[in-house]
């Protein structure tokens, strides 16, 4: 009959394995794998040929790992690593001793008055979020800053005080020694003169 389809059944084509298995699921330090043959069109596993593949077992470092740094105040820890899957071998755990402050010079934060208090500080090198702080007591005067300053004399001031001076001296000299009137002189006294054994006048 003219035009009618015909179809025809293809075999299936099989399977095509591998000749080497594929590691299904990998083997880790603990636990064991699985691994079989596949086909190379569609992946399928061939029957019967899984197997198992044991673990591999931890490979341990030879030096320890640091697992919580210390810090200033705080004991850290390390142990030993395994190389493959960072597990920690059972046993080798050790604490790190704390650092303890390594602290800087004391540097003045804020300078101290006469009125009021200042500070100082130092910062922690291993950590500069530690900072000590202490006062810096007030200032205190000396006797000379303590004793009230004289005010500076003016020129006038300067001036006057010569003239003052020089008014007062007189007066003192006038009472010291007087002066005596011409009338207050003593009279001098006429002694009689001898002429042999008579006395004149």
């Amino acid at each position: 009959m003219d035009g009618a389809t015909k179809t025809e059944e293809i075999p299936a084509a099989g399977h095509q394995w591998n000749e080497k298995a594929t590691v299904d699921q990998a083997a880790t330090c603990e636990s064991a794998g699985s691994q079989s043959i596949h086909c190379a069109v569609c992946d399928a596993r061939k029957e019967g040929t899984e197997e198992e593949i044991p673990a591999t077992g931890h490979k341990w470092n030879t030096e320890a790992t640091v697992d919580k740094a210390a810090t200033c105040e705080a004991t850290g820890i390390k142990s030993i690593h395994c190389k493959v899957c960072g597990a920690i071998q059972e046993g080798t755990e050790e604490d790190l001793p704390a650092l303890g402050h390594k602290w800087s010079e004391w540097t003045v934060s804020k300078e101290a008055t006469y009125d009021m208090e200042g500070e100082e500080q130092r910062i922690c090198a291993n950590d500069p979020s530690h900072v000590e702080t202490r006062v810096i007591e007030k200032k205190v005067k000396s006797a000379e800053e303590s004793e009230p300053q004289t005010p500076p004399q003016t020129e006038s001031q300067s001036s006057e005080k010569p003239e003052t001076q020089a008014s007062t001296q007189p007066e003192t000299q006038s009472q010291e020694e007087p002066e005596r009137s011409p009338s207050l002189k003593p009279k001098r006294r006429s002694l009689p003169k001898q002429k042999g054994n008579q006395m004149f006048l």
